[in-house]
């Protein structure tokens, strides 16, 4: 069975309850197609996570979500707004909505830290910067760090240092949906887990619903409730997280036994 069979047989019905929905969506850069016929339904307060190999198109797909690549064909709507069309004054608006944690955090060099985290609060609202000083600080401590790290820049970070203080600024606004590239990417696994931990109680106490790309399966476990896997182009496995070891799709258990051989060496 082909790909392309195991994508037409697992795509989900649209649903009424969707925050997000994602209708027949394909991006062709010239002749090569990278993503083909995507669906794939998010409700509210779901933690998603995507996974796959690289060049599976997962990042591609989460830049279409997010906006950054305008797909070929297809919609995705959000919160029943069909993003894709909204002109961009009204787009800018409503990605006000949005956190996004970047994989490489996307700290500018010559801010503070506090300055990093309260970005879009001093840009996207009319506030002092007493009063985003404040808000920065709260964050700076929901994520286990000190305010006085608010001083630093971020070369005086560690990487897992980096990555808080990127997870405190997508949390700055209060987001209902957050966007979450390879939380993990580059740590141990002492600090992945923490990471973990942080993104987990961070998402319950916003209680906002999450799309993250990763290619940590004991990432992927321990922050989503769904796992859905894209491979060449196609959703070919969409699922409750717990029923992932038993999902009868041979790309994806091979995806894992590579997983974890590539994790425990």
């Amino acid at each position: 069975m082909n790909n392309s069979n195991l994508a037409r047989e697992t795509a989900p019905d649209a649903s009424p309850n969707a925050l997000i929905e994602i209708r027949d969506l394909s991006k062709r850069f010239g002749p090569e197609q990278v993503l083909s016929d995507v669906n794939l339904s998010v409700a509210r307060g779901d933690s998603l996570v995507l996974i796959g190999g690289s060049g599976s198109g997962k990042s591609l797909l989460l830049k279409c979500i997010v906006g950054l690549v305008t797909p070929t064909s297809g919609s995705i709507c959000i919160d029943g707004h069909d993003t894709a069309a909204m002109p961009a004054r009204e787009r800018r608006a409503f990605e006000r909505r949005f956190g996004m944690l970047f994989q490489r955090q996307g700290l500018f060099d010559s801010m503070t830290v506090w300055e990093n985290v309260a970005f879009r609060l001093l840009q996207d609202r009319d506030l002092s910067r007493s009063d985003a000083r404040d808000i920065a600080d709260d964050k700076i401590r929901s994520v286990g760090l000190g305010v006085e790290v608010g001083d630093l820049y971020p070369a005086e970070l560690s990487g897992g240092m980096q990555k808080r203080v990127g997870f405190a600024r997508a949390i700055a606004t209060d987001p209902d949906i957050l966007f979450l590239d390879e939380p993990t990417a580059g740590l141990d696994p002492i600090m992945s887990n923490v990471i973990n931990e942080i993104i987990t109680h961070g998402v319950e106490a916003l209680g906002a619903t999450t799309i993250s790309i990763t290619s940590d399966m004991v990432s992927a476990r321990k922050i989503s409730n769904r796992i859905a896997m894209i491979d060449e182009g196609h959703i070919i496995w969409d699922g409750p997280t717990m029923d992932i070891d038993e999902s009868g799709n041979p790309v994806v258990e091979r995806f894992i036994r590579s997983n974890v051989q590539i994790f425990q060496n």
